[in-house]
């Protein structure tokens, strides 16, 4: 226990000492009201800390003239730029700072939250100008105060930076408008599918398939498409696995042949991912038309078999060099006597086999072969799996950026006709 003691001495007329009274008193009680009052004050001295560090602002003005400003937190200068003491005397007032567009809505709130003797107040989101120029959203929160009287003499309150919250409401919107521009006016079709059935479709599906959207809608997906697919897969089988990978978060395009209203078997592109509308799951599937395509993929690799075996049969070292001198691909000679590993060529660069005057002819080379589009003829010597030879090379442009070398070892006799 805590407890206060007095005491006094008493003394005879001889100046003596004769007795020593006193008393003890618990104070126990006030010693806890004491601690808890300290305890007290320490949590509102850290919250208030912590208001001051953040983006929560705390003001106090007067009910009949929002101008003069009683008290505003210090972190005022953090959010708006201005300083306590540019609301205390007045150069700056709370209601001159908030956004003319939103100063009539925000004023009528205030005044039927007063007129309603409404003891607190919630502001509809407004924006305030900062010193620098720059608006920023708040939300504001109010409470009324008022004297022994019932009359109402200040308004407290804080408002909070909300700024963020309100990008990100404005992104989506935003982009929810970009979504359903996008569904509409899609270049791909685009189906959302409900256990199996078409739920939904874009104006592109119905051009694509040849059916109208009220035929689309409940429609079973499997009867757009043949039963095999080109690997000799059941659809019905190839299809679930697709919608499987969709559910577990698989993402990717994969090729599909699809069926149109008159049975015109053509080639797709899909996407499948798994799409949620209200709490139900449901599928998004974007299909692209892409028989043009596929007919060109086997053409070009009807082409790309033919050169390679044209190429195969040139007895000459190629290259395939970027502009900046970078190898991009490499084929040894027909006799393979001067092959190295691929990696000790791809990816390497000019400067890794030449040097002072014959690096910069060689990039002359370059320069002039892309500029002129003539072939140019350079000889040089390097050495090689055989040790150092004699290289004749026939530089031409393949594109701006890209150029191909033909080089000959000049040791073997073999003619290279320029390309």
């Amino acid at each position: 226990m805590w407890v206060l003691e007095r005491g006094v001495l008493l003394k005879n007329d001889d100046g003596k000492p004769i007795r020593l009274a006193g008393s003890i008193t618990d104070i126990t009680r006030l010693k806890n009201i004491e601690s808890e009052t300290r305890t007290t004050y320490n949590i509102l001295l850290e919250e208030r800390n912590m208001f001051m560090q953040g983006s929560v602002v705390i003001a106090r003005v007067k009910a009949d003239d929002t101008s003069k400003v009683a008290y505003i937190s210090e972190n005022v200068s953090n959010v708006l730029g201005y300083s306590v003491e540019d609301f205390l005397n007045g150069t700056v007032t709370y209601d001159s700072l908030i956004y003319p567009d939103d100063m009539k809505n925000h004023l009528k709130e205030r005044l039927e939250a007063l007129d309603r003797n409404a003891i607190h107040i919630e502001y509809s989101p407004y924006r305030m100008i900062r010193k620098n120029g720059t608006h920023l959203w708040v939300k504001d929160f109010a409470s009324i105060i008022r004297n022994e009287k019932n009359e109402i003499t200040d308004i407290l309150g804080y408002f909070i930076d909300i700024t963020e919250q309100k990008n990100t409401e404005k992104i989506l919107v935003e982009s929810q408008a970009k979504y359903f521009s996008l569904f509409k006016n899609a270049s791909d079709a685009i189906i959302i599918v409900d256990n199996d059935k078409v739920f939904d479709c874009n104006e592109k599906t119905e051009t694509l398939f040849g059916y109208s959207r009220e035929e689309l809608i409940g429609m079973e997906m499997i009867n757009l498409s043949p039963e095999l697919q080109p690997s000799g897969t059941p659809t019905a089988e190839k299809r679930q696995r697709k919608i499987e990978d969709a559910y577990n978060g698989v993402k990717g395009t994969f090729y599909w042949q699809y069926k149109k209203k008159d049975g015109t078997i053509f080639d797709s592109e899909i996407s499948l991912t798994k799409l949620e509308i209200q709490d139900k799951q449901y599928l998004h599937a974007s299909i692209r038309d892409i028989s043009d395509r596929k007919r060109i993929e086997r053409s070009l690799k009807e082409s790309e078999q033919k050169y390679k075996a044209l190429l195969d049969a040139i007895p000459d070292l190629l290259f395939i060099v970027d502009k900046n001198g970078t190898y991009e691909y490499f084929k040894p000679d027909i006799y393979h006597e001067l092959e190295v590993p691929i990696d000790e060529v791809i990816g390497k660069k000019l400067e890794d086999f030449f040097t002072g005057e014959m690096l910069t002819k060689v990039k002359k080379c370059f320069n002039n072969a892309i500029e002129n589009n003539e072939v140019q003829v350079i000889e040089y010597s390097l050495k090689s799996p055989k040790g150092p030879r004699s290289f004749e090379a026939r530089i031409s442009a393949i594109d701006k950026e890209h150029l191909l070398m033909l080089v000959r070892d000049k040791a073997q006799n073999v003619k290279v006709e320029p390309s």
